[in-house]
């Protein structure tokens, strides 16, 4: 696996800079744009190719991912729950000052 990444590291960081390299002055328009576009589309697929290769393949990194997102999903329900009893406790306290104002005003 290692081997296969180091390649395909080379093969994406190598091929960017060999058509930064035929953008040269010498290159006419037509052709020079579709290079530019090539260019481009490579260096920004980089950034991807590395996030892939680095975190998404690596087990370790998508151990830490699993358990933060275990934390994330903990971390979530509890905040629902605290939020749902708190939203119980407030519509229980609305209905009995109600009934106490209709207690107050029959007296």
């Amino acid at each position: 696996m290692l081997t296969f990444k180091a390649i395909a590291q080379l093969f994406l960081l190598g091929c960017s800079w060999c058509l930064g390299f035929f953008l040269a002055e010498l290159i006419k328009e037509p052709i020079r744009s579709i290079v530019a576009y090539a260019f481009t589309i490579t260096n920004v697929l980089q950034g991807v190719y590395i996030f892939l290769v680095h975190c998404v393949l690596n087990q370790q990194v998508r151990e830490e991912y699993v358990k933060w997102l275990r934390s994330m999903r903990k971390k979530t329900e509890s905040d629902s729950y605290i939020l749902s009893s708190s939203t119980i406790q407030t519509h229980v306290m609305e209905k009995s000052s109600n009934l106490w104002g209709k207690r107050r005003s029959n007296t």
